[in-house]
């Protein structure tokens, strides 16, 4: 019975059951981030808002792939990506497209990314207070001048997102991209060193309350070397 109701679940929700236990267990943003990096890796091969394997924009940015990666690993939970593109398109007319990312960060991740974006020459904006009837979204991609596909439209929360703001990444020049893939790797792997770095002193704090350097233990005495002779018993 067990088998015929994975069969089912798997035709019903078009994932396999082994990623429905693995998207079903996670209940924080950081966790969140993790599973989105396995799916990109090829670890998890579904979605649940996207029940096919990943299939980012590799063959325009060799390695986008791993940068998603990352930015999910170090606090901005992605949902949405293109690589920037500037020239005819599959049906004869020009396509313009601009390198842009969408995703969510907590309080602290948003600091980061405007810290460690700034004077990169991408922009970071912050959706969360956005309103439908208030700000447009933005416009990414062009068919011969048109707009076709916008990023920046509020996407539904759930209890991991809900606290969580909604951020658009992106470069103000279509058909790049040298700025945005290397600029959000870099400020990934800052992140993910400084965690690293973070927990191993924590680790060495907790094996090492006192706080005090490490020192290698005092030798215990040597003995002073026995100067009687055994067959002296009077001391003679």
């Amino acid at each position: 019975m067990s088998r015929l109701w994975d069969w089912v679940a798997d035709k019903v929700t078009g994932m396999p059951a082994a990623d429905r236990a693995v998207w079903n267990a996670v209940t924080t943003l950081a966790e969140q981030g993790e599973v989105t990096a396995q799916w990109l890796e090829g670890t998890v091969t579904t979605q649940p808002e996207y029940r096919a394997p990943c299939d980012v924009d590799e063959q325009d940015v060799p390695g986008m792939a791993a940068t998603l990666a990352a930015a999910n690993r170090a606090g901005f939970v992605t949902t949405q990506s293109q690589a920037g593109y500037d020239g005819d398109g599959y049906d004869g007319a020009h396509w313009s497209q601009h390198a842009a990312v969408v995703g969510f960060a907590d309080n602290e991740a948003t600091h980061w990314l405007r810290d460690s974006l700034t004077d990169t020459g991408v922009v970071v904006a912050d959706r969360q207070n956005r309103h439908l009837w208030q700000e447009p979204v933005l416009p990414v991609t062009f068919r011969d001048g048109v707009p076709v596909t916008d990023f920046g439209v509020r996407e539904p929360t759930d209890t991991v997102t809900a606290d969580a703001r909604q951020l658009v990444i992106y470069d103000p020049e279509s058909g790049r991209n040298d700025r945005l893939w290397p600029a959000l790797q870099a400020a990934a792997d800052q992140r993910l060193n400084a965690t690293d770095h973070a927990n191993t002193a924590d680790t060495h704090t907790q094996d090492n309350p006192s706080g005090h350097p490490d020192t290698p233990p005092t030798p215990a005495p040597i003995a002073a070397p026995d100067t009687h002779n055994d067959d002296d018993t009077d001391g003679m």
